[in-house]
């Protein structure tokens, strides 16, 4: 099971499912063909005869039984993934902690771990197995953890410990988890961000949140008492659309680094009192320190006013920029440095200085990239260094992956891999295909590429929405910023029909329907056309049609959000809308409108994929997915969803 809390992102892995039989009222149940996984997003598919071909985001694939657990190690050398595997959460992990002993405390949001039931905090032990004698009891989510000795702080989302109230903030027994009658006196408005320990006291970084005032502060508490030491607000804000929240922070010797919205404070860890002349002119979103060098990544284009592209280090007593300029061109969300002085950096970055790296990459002292390539693919990943490993956080990764450019063809049969690789520059948005051709349509143009060797066979311009019916294939073109038109052109020669022009306007999404194509668009609303002639036949402007499906004389429109529209296909009116758990691509499959959401069920409550009538009336029809289904296609007699596990 996954929890609600695990989301989809615009980079995240996507799984592909299919489910077989001559229809879905007939066999009903999710069968899974295929089992492999993807570095990015599925966003189509289309089947020509007993190939299945995919399109998206995703630059790689591998095998789905390669997956990676939330949390993992791999070599700080050689990038390997480093037995033995650390724990299965089923869930995410927000923070690590080393119990000092070469295991691991973790914290975040799952349910389950290897070796009986833990939930939301556990303790991984060398071997890569959870200590069943450390059993904490809290109810709700970890964000940060910090260890003084036998004693581990905690923060999160939590309201109890161990039965006892607390707000947000605790301790437990680093030895058996039970709750230390360790409570700082926090205001209720306060939300803890990172908790950090050293020596006698521990530090809570916090957003507090009032009705009109938003400010970033820290506290420094006595690690026995809890009582606060002292207090200081990092930065402030007013109105409530401008939250003000704490970066990120380290304990540097007897200093406190800290991020918050005003840029980098370096804090006396005894007394709070800031470091006034130290000020990098920076708000990083990740710091990592080695020695005197404080590492910097984020979003930044400067630091110290001059340039430095989402990394930078500077010397930690003086704040003075160094030499050391990296440049990533993506922003840097976390880092975490090796024992021998090797920067870690995870980001939103696919190269760094020409060379492939996707997502996670190793720099040395001197700013250059080093050969060390991961054994995974994650998307953003929390970054954690131990000896001899790089502990690795992230929502899903595999190893073993097999480059692809956006494209790749299955064997429906034997669910293998096939060599078909062409490549796109652009992200693949819709595919159809046909005998001798497979059209793949992105943002910038419409490839038309052989089936079995994958080159390319001519190439149509700028297109927003493509579908094909045979004998014709349909697209839009938009140049120079120009309203969009739509073409088409023969589905087996690819040859364009210049005399076929419907009225010019932007569509998001195109459907078919016997003789008549559907358009959804952002200015004109639900538009049907006569495919021979091109003649507008009706126009719905209030319906929002971000997806559509069509079945005789209905449509389904769905807004992409929470409204699902059920409308007259021969006049165009309105029928009644129903809601729909957000929802993130519909079909038709069997007279029936698939409905894919975008979210995961919670212990099996609700479900990613569900079936409903034309009418909007649910049908009882079980997907059997986990996940989030982010696209959905009718490729024969296969249903096709993309999306996230």
């Amino acid at each position: 099971m996954k929890r609600a809390s695990l989301l989809v992102t615009s980079v995240a892995l996507a799984l592909v499912m299919v489910s077989q039989g001559a229809s879905l009222r007939a066999d009903p149940a999710t069968v899974s063909q295929l089992n492999w996984i993807f570095d990015g997003t599925v966003q189509s598919s289309a089947r020509l005869g007993n190939t299945l071909y995919v399109g998206g985001t995703f630059t790689a694939v591998a095998p789905g039984a390669n997956v990676l657990p939330p949390i993992y190690a791999l070599s700080d050398t050689t990038g390997a993934v480093v037995a033995p595997a650390y724990a299965v959460v089923d869930g995410s992990v927000a923070a690590v902690e080393s119990d000092g002993a070469g295991g691991y405390f973790i914290g975040g949001d799952f349910a389950l771990t290897n070796g009986g039931p833990r939930v939301y905090l556990a303790h991984v032990l060398t071997d890569g197995s959870v200590d069943a004698t450390f059993a904490p009891v809290i109810d709700a989510g970890v964000v940060s953890l910090a260890r003084i000795d036998a004693t581990l702080y905690v923060t999160g989302n939590f309201t109890a410990i161990g039965g006892v109230p607390t707000n947000r903030v605790g301790a437990v027994s680093a030895v058996s988890g039970a709750r230390v009658a360790w409570a700082p006196l926090l205001p209720s408005s306060t939300r803890p961000v990172q908790i950090l320990a050293a020596g006698d006291r521990v530090v809570v970084t916090g957003a507090d949140s009032q009705p009109m005032v938003r400010s970033a502060n820290v506290s420094a508490l006595d690690a026995v008492s809890a009582a606060e030491l002292w207090f200081v607000q990092l930065s402030l804000s007013v109105g409530v659309r401008s939250p003000s929240t704490p970066g990120p922070a380290l304990i540097a010797g007897a200093r406190l680094i800290v991020g918050h919205g005003r840029g980098l404070s370096n804090l006396s860890l005894t007394t709070g009192a800031a470091h006034t002349s130290w000020d990098p002119q920076v708000s990083p979103a990740a710091i990592a320190l080695s020695g005197t060098t404080l590492y910097l990544g984020g979003g930044f284009t400067s630091v110290a006013g001059q340039a430095r592209a989402h990394l930078a280090a500077i010397d930690v007593n003086t704040a003075a920029l160094l030499p050391w300029q990296p440049s990533v061109p993506a922003p840097v969300t976390s880092m975490a440095v090796s024992s021998t002085g090797t920067v870690f950096v995870s980001g939103g970055f696919s190269t760094i200085g020409g060379l492939a790296r996707h997502h996670l990459a190793a720099i040395d002292a001197s700013g250059a990239v080093t050969p060390w390539i991961a054994d995974a693919r994650p998307d953003t990943a929390t970054l954690t260094a131990a000896p001899g490993t790089l502990l690795v956080s992230s929502s899903i990764a595999a190893t073993g992956n097999v480059p692809r450019s956006h494209l790749a063809a299955f064997d429906l049969t034997s669910g293998a891999l096939l060599p078909w690789a062409p490549v796109s520059v652009e992200p693949v948005q819709l595919l159809a295909a046909t005998v001798g051709r497979v059209y793949a349509g992105s943002s910038g143009s419409v490839l038309v590429l052989d089936p079995v060797l994958g080159t390319q066979l001519d190439l149509y311009p700028s297109t927003v929405a493509i579908v094909a019916n045979a004998p014709w294939i349909y697209w839009a073109t938009s140049a120079g910023g120009a309203a969009a038109t739509v073409r088409r052109a023969d589905l087996a020669t690819g040859s364009v029909d210049p005399s076929w022009r419907p009225a010019t306007f932007v569509p998001r999404v195109i459907a078919q329907d016997g003789d008549t194509l559907y358009f959804g668009s952002d200015t004109a609303g639900l538009v049907a056309v006569d495919a021979r002639t091109a003649r507008v036949r009706w126009a719905n402007p209030a319906v929002v049609a971000r997806h559509v499906v069509a079945s005789g004389d209905t449509l389904v429109a769905g807004d992409g959000s929470t409204t699902v529209t059920t409308v007259d296909a021969r006049t165009g009116a309105s029928l009644g809308a129903w809601p729909a758990t957000v929802h993130t691509a519909l079909a038709e499959a069997d007279g029936r409108v698939m409905v894919g959401r975008a979210f995961r069920s919670l212990f099996g409550v609700g479900a990613a994929l569900a079936a409903y009538t034309f009418g909007g009336q649910p049908v009882a029809w079980d997907g059997a997915l986990e996940g989030a289904v982010g696209s959905l296609a009718v490729a024969g007699d296969v249903l096709v969803a993309g999306g996230t596990p």
